[in-house]
């Protein structure tokens, strides 16, 4: 895929690929008219239906939904849950800070300093939570700290709780869900793409005196 992606292919070109190595495979794979068929190499294709592979990647591939939309909400749950996640973040950050700079804690430091770095990346939810969880692991290392400042350490519970609500909030778990289809189609299509290899591959020997069809047969995957 990362090949696919430095020639700016788009999906729908890589999918076409997968689809018309497949129709070539299945037209050429038995002889007909004093030309061989790829059934005569089977065994290269190490027991697997080439044909029936390639179609149904390519299915599996243009089948999954990556433009789910959020579902609207008719109450302010989500603003709420940000703005609550923010104030959080501030009272956690400026406490920690306190303490590692009165207690001169440079390992601490540096912890506070990646999740400042994670907070200011981005404000979705899923960055926000992350940041959380960022602040209240090190507030847990700072404790005995805080407790000397007058710190509330139930914020430390409040803070978790506000994380595991804006993971859970539909956005997040739409885009987390988009992600995850997203790859799950680049393997796929990484993986057709080894195929289609693999099957020109073939037709370099099965085809080896009839360069047309070699040539056709290259030709199935657009990009080469």
């Amino acid at each position: 895929m990362q090949e696919a992606r430095k020639k700016n292919a788009s999906v729908d070109v890589l999918i076409n690929e997968v689809e018309s190595a497949a129709r070539f495979a299945e037209h050429y794979w038995k002889p007909t008219d004093g030309l061989p068929g790829l059934v005569e190499a089977q065994a290269l294709f190490q027991g697997r239906d080439i044909v029936d592979e390639l179609y149904s990647l390519a299915r599996a591939a243009r089948g999954l939904d990556l433009e789910r939309r959020v579902p609207r909400r008719p109450d302010d749950q989500i603003p709420r849950a940000i703005e609550q996640g923010k104030r959080l973040v501030v009272d956690l950050d400026s406490a920690c800070d306190a303490v590692i700079t009165v207690e001169r804690r440079g390992p601490e430091g540096d912890a506070l300093t990646k999740a400042r770095a994670r907070r200011r990346a981005s404000s979705s939810p899923l960055v926000l939570a992350q940041a959380l969880r960022d602040l209240v692991g090190l507030a847990e290392r700072l404790k005995p700290g805080l407790e000397r400042l007058g710190f509330a350490l139930t914020q430390l519970d409040d803070a978790s709780a506000a994380a595991e609500l804006l993971t859970s909030l539909p956005g997040s778990e739409v885009a987390r869900t988009r992600r995850e289809a997203r790859t799950l189609r680049d393997h796929m299509l990484a993986l057709a793409d080894e195929r289609i290899r693999e099957l020109i591959a073939v037709c370099g020997y099965v085809f080896r005196h009839h360069p047309e069809l070699r040539k056709a047969a290259r030709r199935t995957r657009f990009r080469a």
